[in-house]
């Protein structure tokens, strides 16, 4: 297991909270933590998505943890729309950012 270093020490958390979120805020958390991660490691975007969506995924199991604890109030439950639209955003940011990232490197290459 690799530690988490730069800016996968703080994007990581940001799609953790997005479970903690609405449902359009947190489609655009992961979406941008997946992009970010994706622009700063352009190497297999799959994986940042993958790392988002996990992270996202804690964070709803922590807010279904706590709506199971009776404490409703505080958070609405997850639905099924969220989830598609999330694991969409998730993984067409991180192709965006891995895409990107190899443009601006072609632009840096022409003389």
């Amino acid at each position: 297991m690799k530690p988490l270093t730069g800016m996968t020490a703080w994007v990581v958390p940001l799609a953790f909270l997005s479970g903690f979120t609405s449902d359009n805020l947190s489609v655009v958390l992961v979406a941008l933590s997946a992009f970010l991660q994706s622009c700063a490691s352009p190497q297999r975007p799959w994986r940042w998505a993958t790392l988002a969506l996990a992270a996202w995924a804690a964070g709803g199991v922590v807010v279904t943890l706590v709506l199971k604890a009776g404490a409703d109030r505080y958070f609405d439950p997850p639905d099924a729309a969220d989830s598609s639209f999330t694991l969409l955003a998730a993984f067409a940011g991180a192709y965006l950012g891995g895409c990107l990232t190899w443009a601006a490197g072609r632009l840096a290459r022409e003389p």
